[in-house]
């Protein structure tokens, strides 16, 4: 009897499922081209440092640093810079990007200790030769008691105050009580970083690497002991950046960043390049015109009213627009302006290297749309655009090296608004994530790397 044949069959396929879409617990991270712009750029500058330290000359004298130091230290450094940018390249290529990092609490239960210690830095590593800027100057005009005013009328009234009652104690010679004004500044200036970083990003990992970026700027050589009225001035700017966004907000008034730009003019007049990001805060807030008239009309009184009670010559009011005609005339054209934006560009990369880097970074990984498309940036962007602008006329009128401390305050909102980009862009998170899903191509928003609170 035959036996009957088997039917061959085929072997069990499992049912096709299409991939799934990246989602926040299943996410797809790939490197994209503007993903190394950042990468790229930092990479580039720790180069710069490194072949112009081994090559210094006049042109560098804000990048060849390595140059100018002993041995140790050199090492020391290249170690340090070899290491940061290892870190930058690893978070790109090899880190876990989607991997969710939790809120970072900064309990202020460590506030007090931590200003105790930074002011015993401050102090510690203060300057002690005063022969950058114009310490020297302003120490032997104190010594004889006397009061110029200059273009800082505040300021320099403050700095005279602090020399008198030091003359009063006993101690004859200011060096040691502006001293202590700087590192005062220093600790004030911390905690106007605090709320800014408060104000820019709600919580997470995004804050305290702002919050990072800030406390480690190179125009905080301001507060190590640094006698010149730019420290006074730079607290007055940083409190109009700090009420500017809370006046946006809603939770303070307009009248309220109205004498905050009154006072910051009044301690430093090079403080009138934050007027446009003024006008830009009263044009966007709503209310009555009535009420954005009286606003101006508030700031220019705060300016008037500190001219008139500390005697201000009002014949010196135009000197600074004499200066610059004056300049304008004698500019001798481009060859002398291509030298001087230089030595800019020499400035930026020696007070803030990082900010500098990731503005770069994020102008050309993000559209201007997209970048204006924030409240909070666009108000920033009100200040830090004249203010490189201003910083950039100054450089034509002071050479940036020996006055670096005049032409890096119009540069603060640069910093500032830096925190916020770099809080947008989600560090270097891919700015578009493309998976192929059947037959087409999706787009997914990026995913944060800090959580939201």
């Amino acid at each position: 009897m035959a036996r009957p044949k088997r039917l061959r069959q085929e072997p069990s396929r499992k049912p096709h499922r299409p991939a799934a879409a990246p989602t926040s617990r299943n996410p797809v991270s790939r490197v994209g081209t503007g993903d190394l712009v950042i990468p790229s750029l930092a990479t580039l500058y720790v180069l710069t440092l490194l072949i112009s330290g081994a090559h210094p000359t006049s042109s560098l004298w804000g990048v060849d640093l390595l140059g100018y130091l002993q041995p140790g230290f050199r090492t020391g450094l290249t170690a340090l810079l070899t290491i940061g940018l290892a870190l930058i390249l690893w978070s790109v290529f090899a880190a876990g990007r989607s991997r969710k990092i939790g809120a970072v609490p900064l309990g202020r239960a460590w506030a007090v200790p931590s200003a105790l210690l930074l002011g015993i830095l401050f102090w510690l590593l203060r300057d002690r030769t005063h022969l950058l800027g114009d310490g020297l100057t302003w120490i032997e005009v104190l010594r004889v008691g006397s009061r110029p005013l200059y273009s800082e009328p505040i300021a320099a009234t403050a700095m005279h105050i602090v020399a008198s009652v030091a003359r009063t104690l006993g101690y004859p010679d200011p060096g040691t009580a502006l001293a202590l004004l700087s590192v005062g500044c220093g600790l004030v200036a911390t905690g106007l970083y605090c709320l800014i970083v408060h104000e820019l990003i709600p919580s997470g990992i995004g804050r305290a690497v702002a919050l990072g970026l800030l406390l480690t700027l190179g125009c905080n050589q301001l507060y190590f002991g640094y006698i010149e009225s730019s420290p006074l001035a730079s607290l007055t700017i940083l409190l109009y950046l700090w009420t500017l966004l809370r006046c946006w907000k809603g939770r303070l008034t307009l009248a309220s960043a109205a004498l905050a730009l009154g006072l910051a003019v009044s301690t430093h007049f090079v403080a009138s390049f934050l007027i446009p990001s003024f006008i830009l805060l009263v044009a966007r807030t709503k209310g009555s015109w009535v009420r954005s008239v009286v606003a101006v009309g508030l700031a220019l009184a705060v300016v008037s009213a500190a001219i008139l009670f500390l005697r201000y010559p009002l014949s010196t009011l135009l000197d600074p627009v004499r200066l610059i005609t004056g300049a304008g005339r004698n500019g001798g054209g481009m060859a002398r302006a291509l030298p001087r934006l230089a030595h800019l560009f020499n400035l930026c990369l020696l007070v803030s290297p990082i900010p500098f880097l990731i503005v770069l970074g994020s102008l050309s990984r993000r559209r201007l749309s997209d970048i204006v498309d924030d409240p909070d940036t666009t108000l920033l962007l009100g200040a830090a655009v004249p203010g490189f602008f201003t910083a950039a006329v100054l450089s034509f009128l002071v050479f940036p090296g020996h006055d670096w401390d005049l032409v890096t305050m119009p540069l603060l909102p640069v910093a500032e608004a830096d925190g916020r980009w770099f809080d947008r862009a989600g560090g270097c998170e891919p700015s578009v994530v493309r998976t192929r899903q059947r037959g087409r191509v999706k787009c997914h928003p990026p995913i944060r790397r800090a959580s939201r609170a």
